[in-house]
C-alpha cells in the first residue's frame, strides 16, 4: 500500500471539506494519523521482520545442507575405511585360522606327537606365542 499517496489524498480531502463540519475534519485527521502511524511505526518493523525471517530461513537451509554433507562424508569414510580395515582384519584372521587348521590336520594325520606337544607348550607361553605370531606375520607379508 502506498502510504504517501494515501496521506496526500487525506490532506486533499481535508482541504475540500468545509472547516465548519468538525466531524468530517475529525475523521480525516484520525485516518491521517492512523496512516502516519502505520507508515512510521508498523511499516519499518514489518519490513525488518520479513528480511530477518528470510535470512533465518536461508541460514536454516544452509545448516541443514551442511549437516547432510557431513553425515554423507562420514558414511563414505566409514564405508571406505571400515570396509577395507574390516576386510584386512577378517582376511588376516581367516588366513591365521586356515593355517592353524591345516597345521593341526597335518600333525594329526602324520601322528606327530612331539610337534603336537611343542604347539601345546607354545599355546601356554605368551613369549613363544608372540615369536610364532611375528613369524606368521612375516610370512603373510
Amino acid at each position: 500500500m502506498d502510504y504517501n499517496k494515501l496521506i496526500k489524498d487525506l490532506e486533499d480531502l481535508k482541504e475540500k471539506v468545509k472547516l465548519n463540519d468538525e466531524r468530517i475534519t475529525a475523521i480525516a485527521d484520525l485516518l491521517m494519523n492512523i496512516s502516519l502511524w502505520k507508515l512510521n511505526l508498523i511499516s519499518p518493523f514489518h519490513t525488518a521482520y520479513i528480511g530477518a525471517f528470510e535470512n533465518f530461513k536461508s541460514v536454516l537451509q544452509k545448516s541443514e545442507q551442511e549437516r547432510k554433507r557431513k553425515i554423507e562424508a562420514a558414511f563414505l569414510a566409514l564405508s571406505l575405511c571400515g570396509g577395507s580395515v574390516l576386510t584386512a582384519v577378517l582376511g588376516g584372521l581367516t588366513l591365521t585360522q586356515i593355517a592353524g587348521n591345516h597345521a593341526l590336520r597335518v600333525i594329526c594325520e602324520r601322528n606327530m606327537e612331539k610337534t603336537f606337544d611343542l604347539l601345546a607348550r607354545v599355546e601356554g607361553s605368551p613369549v613363544e606365542k608372540f615369536i610364532i605370531g611375528q613369524a606368521a606375520a612375516q610370512v603373510k607379508n
